[in-house]
């Protein structure tokens, strides 16, 4: 994706591996309201299809991710 997203939160899990970042994802989720975006940066590009199919089976929207040289943002909005 080529075009900047906001944000209401941002976590950080650069350096961390499968399952972290789903782990930390849904821990942060839980600290917003329904409809607030949550941005996962992180340097595990495996973590964006991971990450995806979580938020399917869990309800929350996959709004897409964003790649920079050596990390992916991925935006995910809490269900309601």
């Amino acid at each position: 994706m080529s075009q900047a997203r906001e944000a209401d939160v941002i976590c950080e899990v650069r350096g961390c591996f499968c399952p972290v970042p789903t782990i930390r994802a849904a821990q942060k989720l839980k600290e917003l309201q329904p409809g607030q975006v949550l941005k996962m940066v992180s340097t595990d590009f495996n973590s964006v299809e991971d990450l995806r199919i979580w938020c399917e089976s869990v309800g929350h929207e996959f709004l897409g991710s964003e790649t920079a040289q050596d990390t992916v943002a991925v935006f995910i909005r809490r269900k309601a």
